[in-house]
């Protein structure tokens, strides 16, 4: 090993050990079994283009897939494996998960992170009142399989939405 390798080895295992864990995510919402998922809303001032089919389409806006729409549809999955029932937005008296999108950012030498800021709530349509807030800023996610921005944002989505809502679980029925 040379002075230049330990070195290298050094600095790398002295940054990860100033690195620190994220913050845990409030408890999970008790009671409710069934919800809605907004698209999430993109505060990055960046279109978030994960693919689109060629140049023309993409100038057009025609087929375009955005981080927004995989995290909405990522947010959908884990929670119907997760046994709730996810209905339409719009839809009266369902609590709704609501999204923003602060920050969305690929480490572009190898892809193999994202630093995301993102702050979900559930809101209950009726009265407004928040049921359920997480934040998260500086989130690096990592995206080690990545071989490109669409894996790193692909991986990076549905690292996001599990992590999210992990430990939910639907409510008890409501006594009859």
């Amino acid at each position: 090993m040379t002075v230049r390798h330990a070195s290298a080895v050094l600095v790398l295992a002295t940054l990860a050990g100033c690195s620190h864990p994220p913050a845990p995510l409030p408890p999970a919402p008790s009671g409710v079994r069934r919800l809605a998922v907004e698209k999430p809303v993109n505060r990055t001032q960046d279109d978030l283009i994960v693919y689109g089919p060629g140049i023309l389409q993409r100038i057009l806006k025609d087929d375009i897939v955005t981080v927004p729409d995989l995290l909405a549809e990522d947010l959908q999955k884990v929670l119907t494996r997760q046994g709730f029932r996810v209905a339409a937005p719009g839809t009266e008296d369902v609590p709704v998960l609501r999204t923003e999108i602060g920050r969305w950012e690929h480490y572009a030498a190898s892809y193999n992170t994202v630093t995301v800021d993102v702050v979900a709530s559930l809101v209950d349509p009726a009265s407004g009142r928040e049921l359920w807030r997480a934040a998260r800023s500086g989130w690096v996610v990592p995206t080690y399989d990545a071989e490109s921005r669409r894996d790193a944002c692909l991986e990076a989505s549905t690292a996001v939405a599990e992590a999210l809502l992990e430990g939910w679980e639907p409510g008890a029925a409501p006594a009859r």
